[in-house]
């Protein structure tokens, strides 16, 4: 498990970033010895599972206060978790669907991620045909979780269905709980541009009807990609009759070339926080790919289509 900081730059962010990076080094090499400060647990949905059936599996995260792990796009600095899954033949393992984050703010830098719980998930799909007796699964999972210093933890986590071995808890509920942390879909159209140093995400009509009485001071955008925006700089977020727009400093990553995108939309509506999932084309791409691509996304579960891109930063092997 490496610490990887991204969106490194020669600024004080960078600086600052640099010194992150280096106060892994040491705990990354102590980690045997040292206390985890993030405790892992894998949850089924249920501990028995029939041909070709799908369950949730929970990658619970119980997080020691003060520590923080980190969203899909980390931000200005840190690294997503990872779960690289060895499964009997035949099973299928889906990609992450990760909760909505908190904005986690250190000095200059501006990150995403979590504190104290969070609870990534999983679906598993088994094969239609089945061996008898106990089925084992396990996730090498690394997690890299920071305070003033950041700490790489790693570790392998069995998890057994079917069989004598097999916990008999129905967790179905609890996860549920879990998936109400998600962010809601939604078929909002956007697209974005970069105007005078700015990343500006203008909004179809639909999205005043969406946001109601919300307090646009709140509102935000976390993109699922790297680079896009500077983190910790303002939001100006405005309606131009029914469009909304919201601008803020572009990031460190060229828009050229870039088509689309996606991330969340967050807003508070009545003190109540919300999140939803959003796609957005450029607005430099032709109008009959702008569809396209809204389109395409629009069908496809947010979380199956973000991409984490890290252009640039410094990985610690």
């Amino acid at each position: 498990m490496g610490c990887k900081m991204t969106n490194f730059t020669f600024s004080i962010r960078g600086l600052l970033v640099a010194f992150l990076f280096l106060t892994c080094i040491p705990q990354a090499q102590a980690q045997d010895s040292a206390a985890r400060h993030a405790k892992i647990r894998l949850i089924p949905e249920r501990g028995m599972i029939k041909p070709g059936e799908e369950i949730w599996i929970g990658i619970e995260q119980s997080i020691d206060p003060g520590w923080h792990t980190y969203w899909q796009n980390p931000g200005d600095s840190g690294t997503a978790p990872t779960a690289a899954w060895n499964m009997p033949e035949g099973f299928e393992i889906g990609p992450i669907q990760w909760p909505v984050p908190e904005k986690i703010a250190y000095g200059p830098l501006l990150n995403y991620g979590y504190q104290d719980h969070v609870i990534l998930l999983q679906k598993l799909k088994a094969p239609e045909k089945l061996q008898d007796g106990p089925l084992t699964l396990t996730a090498d999972i690394e997690v890299l979780v920071c305070q003033e210093i950041c700490i790489p933890e790693s570790g392998s986590y069995a998890l057994t269905l079917n069989g004598d071995e097999a916990m008999t808890e129905d967790n179905s509920v609890f996860l549920q709980e879990a998936m109400q942390k998600l962010p809601a879909a939604s078929d909002i159209a956007a697209t974005f541009r970069e105007d005078s140093g700015n990343f500006i995400l203008t909004f179809a009509p639909q999205t005043k009807e969406l946001l109601g009485q919300a307090d646009l001071k709140s509102a935000a955008f976390l993109p699922a990609d790297w680079g896009l925006i500077d983190n910790p700089a303002p939001v100006t977020a405005a309606f131009n009759g029914d469009i909304l727009t919201l601008t803020q400093k572009r990031g460190d990553r060229p828009l050229d070339g870039l088509q689309s995108t996606s991330g969340l939309l967050v807003f508070e509506d009545s003190g109540v926080k919300k999140a939803y999932a959003i796609s957005a084309a450029s607005s430099a791409a032709p109008a009959a790919m702008q569809g396209k691509i809204a389109s395409d996304l629009a069908m496809t579960p947010l979380l199956q289509v973000l991409i984490f891109a890290v252009l640039g930063g410094l990985i610690l092997n």
